[in-house]
């Protein structure tokens, strides 16, 4: 079976997650290991999809990774947000790039050792907190903005 288009509803996604997984459960006794290892990746692939399917369906691009990685950055605008969040909204696992060219563009994201302005306290690495939310006109310039 073909896996289902990232735009595919939520419920086709689920549907073919699960079968999916009931197909590897089946044959994980027997199957080499190379053999597990792509069943896996085509499951992971799934999921990835289900990710990107929920985040369209609120109204956030189906094209962008980086247009759904700056409006759901401005959703949460002085939050703490986890990489592992911008992987699932942004569908791809090289979100930590599309951050950087956000912030070269002039967007005031805060990660690493920057300090949370809300508790002092060094973020992580992986976390990343928009310091406030821009409103269409205070986009900075070179940036089309949150598409979606």
């Amino acid at each position: 079976m073909q896996p289902p288009h990232p735009t595919a509803s939520s419920a086709l996604l689920i549907s073919h997650i699960v079968e999916e997984l009931q197909k590897f459960s089946d044959s994980i006794s027997n199957s080499e290991l190379r053999d597990s290892i792509l069943s896996l990746i085509t499951i992971q692939d799934s999921f990835r999809k289900l990710g990107v399917s929920i985040v369209v369906s609120h109204g956030y691009s189906a094209t962008s990774a980086k247009g759904r990685i700056s409006k759901y950055l401005q959703y949460l605008a002085g939050h703490v947000v986890e990489g592992e969040e911008l992987a699932v909204v942004s569908g791809i696992s090289e979100y930590a790039r599309r951050v950087r060219e956000l912030r070269k563009e002039g967007w005031p994201i805060l990660s690493g050792s920057d300090l949370n302005p809300k508790d002092g306290q060094p973020l992580r690495p992986d976390q990343y907190l928009l310091e406030f939310s821009l409103s269409s006109d205070d986009k900075p310039t070179g940036d089309r903005g949150p598409r979606g």
